[in-house]
């Protein structure tokens, strides 16, 4: 574990998601003006019955990163933001370093995207949405094969990206309805901000970073903000970010919808934004983050839970899965492997996650 973020963790983790700054809710039809479905996913809970406190570790362990990485960013990407929100200086060493060590997980395995994919919190921080997309870009950019020092700086702007929406107001934020044409107006200041946020801060060695964070909400047709850039006049990490900025938004819930599962996110991202990202950049999206990734648990047709052991890069939506409870919530006595893509029969139905109360929830896509 980095130093920095373990002194932090011993000073105490703070509580973001009871007192920090909300995510904006994009695509709501107020920034895109495009018409999401409010209602597309509805949860269910199956009943499980409860493991014994070593199982449960066991299979947390796998899952949940517990005191591990994801939660220990979370009070250093808040003290950030407040530095920034102040015009002070920020840490920006410990800052690089929860980026090198989030590039160095991923690189590793998936439990640091099962995370941001998954974890479920009561409100939506932007700074839980930092963080995710943060995570997001990096396993696009290693899909890119970008060198080293190349995906350090995408993580660092990644968790910056949105640093100018802690000077909007809270209420347009978190606004549970359409925000209104001036509201737009007001929101669409926030990459403007961010950029002389970062510049005050850091001075005019991260230009590119402020540039970076400026340009995210441009768009390869010229359909984006603040300057309406076109191509290449856009860096690419803007783009990358962008583009992942919008999956994080649809694959975790806001006040006006439910969350979508990450095939459906990019599946509307690429029938509704098909010339807004260049074509390897939506590739990698489609490649890395469009079904279900290595350690994550799915329900199947025959409501039997299993987690995922491999993907099939030929058909996403078809991995390997090793069964663990059988189709009335029992944990098997021995868990069993099966290749859904040699058994046509069985297919995934919906992605589900283990919580800490000794059950699966379940979410479920209406079509």
């Amino acid at each position: 574990m980095p130093r920095s973020l373990d002194l932090i963790r011993r000073k105490g983790k703070s509580s973001v998601s009871k007192k920090g700054e909300e995510d904006e809710i994009s695509l709501n039809g107020a920034e895109k003006e495009v018409e999401i479905p409010k209602n597309n996913i509805e949860e269910e809970e199956i009943m499980i019955k409860p493991l014994t406190p070593p199982e449960k570790s066991a299979v947390l362990a796998e899952i949940d990163d517990k005191g591990g990485l994801y939660f220990e960013a979370v009070p250093l990407v808040e003290m950030v933001f407040e530095n920034l929100r102040l015009g002070s200086k920020i840490n920006l060493g410990a800052v690089n370093e929860l980026a090198g060590a989030f590039i160095e997980s991923i690189r590793r395995n998936n439990s640091l995207l099962v995370k941001a994919l998954f974890h479920k919190i009561d409100k939506f921080s932007i700074v839980y949405h930092s963080i995710n997309v943060c995570i997001f870009s990096v396993k696009l950019g290693l899909s890119l094969r970008y060198e080293k020092d190349e995906i350090e700086k995408l993580a660092l702007a990644g968790l910056l990206h949105d640093v100018g929406k802690i000077f909007i107001s809270k209420e347009i934020l978190i606004k549970p309805s359409n925000l209104s044409r001036e509201e737009i107006d007001t929101l669409k200041q926030h990459p403007v901000l961010g950029y002389n946020a970062i510049l005050k801060s850091l001075g005019e060695e991260y230009l590119w970073l402020a540039e970076i964070v400026k340009q995210e909400n441009e768009r390869e047709d010229g359909s984006g903000y603040p300057e309406g850039l076109r191509g290449d006049g856009i860096h690419e990490f803007a783009k990358i970010i962008g583009i992942v900025d919008i999956y994080e938004a649809l694959t975790h819930q806001r006040p006006q919808r439910s969350k979508f599962t990450p095939f459906h996110a990019v599946k509307m991202i690429i029938s509704t934004f098909k010339n807004a990202f260049p074509t390897h950049i939506s590739k990698a999206l489609v490649g890395e983050l469009s079904a279900f990734p290595i350690g994550s648990f799915v329900k199947l047709n025959s409501n039997e839970i299993g987690r995922v052991l491999e993907t099939n890069t030929l058909a996403p939506l078809r991995p390997k899965i090793e069964i663990l409870y059988d189709s009335s919530g029992r944990k098997l006595h021995s868990s069993r492997i099966v290749d859904l893509n040699d058994h046509s029969i069985l297919y995934i139905t919906s992605p589900v996650f283990f919580n800490e109360k000794g059950f699966f929830e379940v979410e479920k896509d209406e079509e």
